[in-house]
């Protein structure tokens, strides 16, 4: 189980290449579901948010395949508003420098040129 953060900022829990946005908490633990309007899947975590406790429901969906590629595209998103002092195109070179083995040529070759 891992975390990553929205195009919104919020927090997201990803198990097996999906991901969950946060439903609502109760005193037995908090509620995720799954991040696709249509489907019914959800899961529940301990009140610290670290400790898997039930999954319900299937995905009606495929996975998604390119999840390391759309955790940096949200990296660098929050890095160009919170450093405005940065040109944009020099924040995207140096995520795509930090995470080298995320991107393929055909994912950089699609990057806008600036």
């Amino acid at each position: 189980m891992e975390t990553m953060l929205s195009e919104r900022g919020k927090k997201l829990i990803v198990i097996q290449k999906y991901k969950f946005r946060k439903h609502r908490e109760t005193a037995l633990g908090v509620f995720y579901r799954c991040t696709v309007r249509t489907c019914s899947a959800s899961i529940s975590v301990d009140k610290t948010e670290e400790v898997l406790l039930q999954v319900n429901g299937q995905h009606n969906h495929p996975s998604i395949e390119n999840l390391q590629v759309k955790k940096l595209q949200n990296a660098i998103k929050r890095k160009v508003t919170e450093d405005i002092s940065l040109r944009p195109s020099k924040i995207i070179n140096m995520g795509i420098n930090e995470a080298p083995n995320v991107l393929n040529m055909f994912h950089i070759s699609l990057k806008r040129k600036t």
